[in-house]
């Protein structure tokens, strides 16, 4: 069987076992797109299938869209990426003002990752250096989304309009992507790709049951709101594995785009793109995620060949697209593997059991938060996605999420019986679900 077959199969079969309701897969070499892979339904409510036309939201890959429209401005003269932000917005009253742009687009500013419970970028950019406890600028790598929120809230003031219609003109139509939006808007939900999720959000998602649809969510801030069609998606895998492209980007400030500038846990970052070396290959790209749909992007320069897997529900995404790349290279590679089942205790001897629980919100992105011990941890988790960070107590009320130096808090209040109710993760807000179904399973 051709290397494309054989890869695209295993794509159909993966999505089968997850259950999930639409895919779409792309397949490039530098020049040409070699196949595009269209499966199941772009909404589950209304039995549409899956089409060449619809655009499917691809989330923090347009981090990098962003970046490119900062490096434009740059050799245009307009600004520097060692620009202070505060020089551009003065209103970021409470942002550290050694704070570059340098520092958000490659995620060293410091600030909190951020939890998307707002739809436009001002409020949570307003709040920044006041929520969780932001870290020096030049700290250590820790993705933060509201560190881009910034970036496009710069573009906006110096350009004088609205941070899509940048994007439109300088990156999308330039690149060929002219079917792509650079915003998602009400109008189109009955028309593009709609997000779905698992029918539980109290438990890991274990594929037992069709996902369903999910709330639509507009949005047009500089993290993540580009909606793209497959065909489009591969103008953009072959910038990338073009080193650039006439009318974009000049080659070397395409090597600052994909330039290493910092360390992360699996290899280096640059602005918006990662660099990672593993088993005998090099692979430039990014995953993204939105409400209810998953995207992932991936290049190897060296072999000319690049991927991308767009689902529109909960599956292993970035793990799917890297088996389904190193199938097309020849390359030993394992099929994703199903997050565990979260190994759930009620903390009854735990010095925190009152922190311990299940918390929700109103936030689409990430409507329940889990604390929980696990493996002499205390974590948090997120139950459908099978993730999770360590927390670190600072107090019995107090702890750092991922890293002892993490710019991102949690804190728990409002002790009623001796269980928390509340739970503030960098400025947003859950309340503990008083009946977890989940405890006891």
């Amino acid at each position: 069987m051709p290397p494309v077959d054989q890869a695209t199969q295993w794509a159909l079969q993966w999505q089968v076992k997850r259950r999930i309701p639409g895919m779409a897969v792309v397949i490039t070499d530098r020049t040409q797109t070699l196949h595009v892979e269209l499966s199941g339904l772009a909404d589950r409510a209304g039995m549409r299938p899956v089409d060449a036309s619809q655009r499917w939201q691809i989330g923090s890959i347009s981090k990098a869209f962003s970046s490119i429209a900062v490096l434009q401005l740059q050799r245009e003269g307009a600004l520097s990426t060692d620009d202070p932000v505060v020089e551009h917005l003065p209103w970021a009253a409470h942002l550290d003002r050694g704070i570059t742009l340098h520092h958000l687009m490659s995620h060293t500013a410091g600030l909190p990752g951020g939890s998307e419970w707002t739809p436009d970028s001002l409020l949570e950019s307003a709040r920044q250096g006041a929520v969780g406890v932001p870290q020096p600028p030049g700290s250590p790598f820790w993705y933060s989304n509201p560190g881009y929120e910034l970036l496009g809230d710069v573009v906006e003031a110096i350009e004088d309009r609205p941070l899509e219609t940048s994007l439109q003109e300088r990156v999308l139509g330039p690149l060929g992507m002219r079917r792509s939006a650079a915003s998602v808007v009400s109008a189109d939900h009955g028309v593009d790709v709609r997000g779905h999720r698992p029918p539980r959000d109290d438990v890991l998602w274990r594929a037992a049951t069709e996902q369903t649809p999910d709330v639509p969510f507009p949005t047009c801030t500089a993290d993540g709101a580009i909606a793209a069609t497959p065909d489009d998606m591969a103008h953009y895998l072959r910038f990338l594995l073009g080193g650039g492209a006439d009318g974009v980007l000049r080659p070397e400030d395409f090597a600052i785009l994909a330039g290493r500038h910092v360390r992360t846990d699996d290899g280096w970052y640059g602005f918006g793109l990662d660099t990672i070396e593993s088993d005998n290959q090099t692979t430039l790209g990014h995953s993204g995620g939105m409400v209810g749909m998953f995207a992932d992007v991936l290049v190897d320069r060296d072999r000319g060949i690049g991927t991308c897997v767009l689902i529109n529900g909960y599956g292993e995404v970035s793990e799917a697209n890297r088996h389904l790349l190193r199938l097309l290279c020849d390359l030993p590679s394992q099929e994703p593997v199903r997050p565990r089942p979260e190994p759930l205790d009620d903390g009854s001897e735990h010095p925190y059991r009152a922190a311990v629980g299940l918390y929700r919100s109103y936030n689409p992105w990430a409507p329940t938060l889990r604390i929980l011990r696990a493996d002499g941890e205390l974590r948090l988790a997120d139950p459908v996605a099978g993730s999770y960070e360590v927390l670190y107590p600072e107090s019995p009320t107090r702890f750092r999420v991922g890293r002892a130096d993490s710019p991102d808090v949690v804190e728990v209040s409002v002790d009623v019986q001796g269980s928390f109710q509340q739970l503030d993760l960098s400025g947003c807000v859950y309340g503990r679900a008083r009946r977890d179904p989940a405890a006891s399973q």
